[in-house]
């Protein structure tokens, strides 16, 4: 490996970036089809992207030289955005962007945080700019990251916030699933974690109105799209070596939202608080259940295709129950029978129903089956746990 970092610094930015970016395409090379890269490959990899990516010497260089301007952060997301866009091989483009950025060894590190933010801005510009390609990678490295973990949860937020609430285009928000399915149904396993149960019922943060209508559009006009994850096969596109983590779809976080709204809307009418941020959201909420169930019945024509048999895990139904009866423990016993308190458990035992009958659900379900009956009296439940235990 020849180091070739003095001839790249003979260049002016930002073409120097443009070289760095062509010389680590050649470096990952190999590692999409012979072999991973050793530690010493990795340090100089890690070296290269820090001086001619982020601009950024690092601790030990005697002039350290200072963080990114505005101007200069901007050109270099263009030119990260069209180097993804490129006709690159795609094992090599996610190599390449797992290398950018991953710090070495999976840890997180000082640096973490900004480049998190970073890429958040990427994944935002990818989406004006229509990259699919780019979205494509994006939506590989959140899948083997995982899409419930803090720094994702981040990038998530910052890509809600500005096209679903600084600038919010309903038209092209709807073109999501076909620029790439992988992504956007990665994004909505992140953002239902965000719009979600933070604690009690008290801090459920419901998700905004146009972020609820545009998924309810999403899963209402494709059935594949919650198990888009599962459709791909991502070994040939990872380096040499790589372990592909298990996928995670974002059915539950979603029944979340269409079961414990309606408790949050209880409970501000028990309190006579206003309600204007779940104000008139029924008709989504049932809409988005009946695409998600309608998902779930797909699963048997789609067993061929699936990269695993999992699912929805009973951990994530299970935390999800126990979730709902935490919820159900701040509302007086008396209003158990009402309306909005059956509705919610009625949506839950309809999503639990179908996600038995389809065998999405899959594994032991014990535990999930004992949190149930913590649950008060719903007619439906009653019937589901009779007929499964």
């Amino acid at each position: 490996m020849q180091d070739q970092r003095q001839n790249i610094r003979r260049v002016e930015f930002p073409k120097s970036t443009k070289e760095a970016l062509h010389h680590l395409e050649q470096l990952c090379i190999p590692f999409t089809q012979l072999r991973p890269p050793t530690s010493k490959q990795l340090d100089y990899i890690g070296e290269l992207i820090d001086e001619f990516v982020f601009l950024d010497h690092g601790p030990k260089r005697a002039h350290r030289r200072k963080k990114m301007t505005s101007m200069q952060e901007l050109q270099v997301l263009v030119i990260l955005c069209r180097f993804f866009s490129s006709s690159m091989a795609d094992g090599v483009k996610n190599t390449v962007f797992m290398m950018i950025f991953t710090s070495p060894g999976g840890k997180p590190d000082s640096t973490t945080n900004d480049r998190m933010l970073f890429l958040g801005k990427l994944i935002s510009l990818a989406i004006s700019m229509k990259s699919s390609l780019l979205l494509n990678c994006a939506g590989v490295w959140m899948q083997q990251r995982g899409c419930s973990k803090e720094h994702l949860l981040g990038i998530a937020k910052t890509v809600s916030d500005d096209h679903f609430v600084l600038s919010p285009n309903k038209a092209e928000l709807t073109k999501w699933v076909e620029l790439s399915p992988h992504f956007t149904s990665c994004f909505l396993s992140t953002v239902s974690e965000i719009y979600g149960r933070t604690g009690t019922i008290n801090q459920f943060k419901p998700p905004p109105r146009l972020l609820l209508e545009v998924t309810t559009e999403w899963i209402a006009s494709s059935t594949t799209l919650a198990v888009a994850p599962l459709l791909i096969n991502l070994q040939p596109l990872l380096p040499k070596g790589s372990i592909v983590m298990t996928a995670v779809t974002p059915f539950v976080g979603l029944i979340r939202w269409c079961v414990e709204i309606p408790l949050l809307r209880l409970l501000c009418q028990i309190r006579g608080k206003e309600e204007d941020e779940i104000h008139a959201t029924e008709d989504l909420e049932s809409k988005l259940l009946l695409g998600l169930l309608e998902s779930m019945n797909e699963k048997p024509n789609l067993e061929h295709r699936l990269q695993q048999p999992e699912v929805i895990s009973p951990r994530q139904m299970c935390t999800l129950i126990k979730g709902v009866a935490e919820s159900f423990s701040e509302i007086p016993a008396e209003y158990h029978t009402h309306k909005l308190a059956q509705t919610s458990l009625d949506r839950l035992g309809q999503a639990l129903q179908i996600a038995l009958a389809s065998g999405c659900l899959y594994g032991n379900t014990h535990e999930l089956f004992q949190a149930l009956r913590q649950l008060p009296r719903n007619r439906l439940l009653q019937i589901i746990i009779y007929r499964h235990t």
